[in-house]
């Protein structure tokens, strides 16, 4: 076995042994259905938001709350789609040919600022020219991918939603998990399209538990791409987040910038 690929087994095995613990609320996109037939009478699938700490189900979010929720068809075209109730919010998809599906879902960004105030340090959800006495602000936002196949399942060049911060998967789930257990999944991280290198990703699958814990603690490599061993079947959930300095526009009301991805999938 080559040195490298002992390494990784090493960082897989002890992460899984000493679950992780995460604060923060997760966003991700749940389906209905990660393998749906090709029909376009009637929804073959749904995607509804995942919200809060225990995957696959937890907390509730308003619709209100994101900037944009898009389906990518297998041939690249998109779709903005509608929530149709409020709490869970789901949305039907139609799947009219065969092929890779991905969903895209943007929450809408957030500034907290925090400032001093009778020598006790606060925050207040607020830009930081608004707060008197201001420390730092952090703006943040959360995205979330998912893919899906319908038909045959036949997946080419890797799909991508552009998001800011996005975690991209490099081959199929599917064939991955087809070909044997303990198979390796590359996925890529990217920030505003450029590799992020060295840099924490996270993954837990349905069922491993019921709180924040994550199976497996990856690191990117110089290319920005991390290998999931596939331990179980089933849906999986990944995690990164990455940070920079706020420029542009966004340094007015902050002073950092915070972004969180999500991927889910089915193996």
């Amino acid at each position: 076995m080559k040195m490298k690929q002992f390494v990784t087994y090493a960082l897989l095995a002890a992460a899984s042994a000493f679950p992780l613990q995460a604060g923060a609320h997760s966003l991700w996109v749940n389906m209905t259905h990660w393998k749906t037939p090709v029909q376009a009478e009637k929804p073959s699938t749904r995607m509804y938001i995942g919200w809060g700490h225990a995957f696959p189900v937890d907390s509730l979010t308003k619709a209100e709350d994101f900037e944009s929720c898009t389906l990518i068809l297998p041939n690249g075209k998109r779709e903005a789609l509608a929530f149709e109730h409020e709490g869970i919010s789901t949305a039907p998809i139609l799947t009219n040919a065969s092929g890779e599906y991905m969903i895209s879902l943007v929450r809408k960004p957030s500034v907290y600022t925090y400032y001093m105030e009778d020598g006790v340090e606060k925050k207040t959800k607020a830009a930081r020219d608004t707060v008197k006495n201001p420390l730092r602000a952090v703006r943040s936002q959360q995205c979330a991918t998912a893919h899906f196949f319908a038909g045959n399942g036949a997946a080419g060049k890797p799909m991508r939603a552009g998001n800011t911060l996005e975690l991209v998967p490099l081959e199929n789930p599917y064939q991955t998990g087809k070909n044997y257990f303990g198979a390796e999944l590359p996925v890529r991280l990217l920030l505003d399209g450029s590799p992020v290198p060295y840099q924490e990703v996270t993954a837990t699958y349905a069922g491993f538990s019921t709180g924040d814990a994550m199976a497996q603690r990856l690191l990117t490599d110089r290319d920005g791409i991390a290998h999931l061993r596939v331990t179980h079947w089933g849906v999986w959930l990944l995690k990164a987040k990455a940070e920079r300095k706020a420029e542009g526009a966004a340094a007015k009301s902050a002073d950092t910038e915070v972004y969180y991805t999500t991927l889910t999938f089915e193996i």
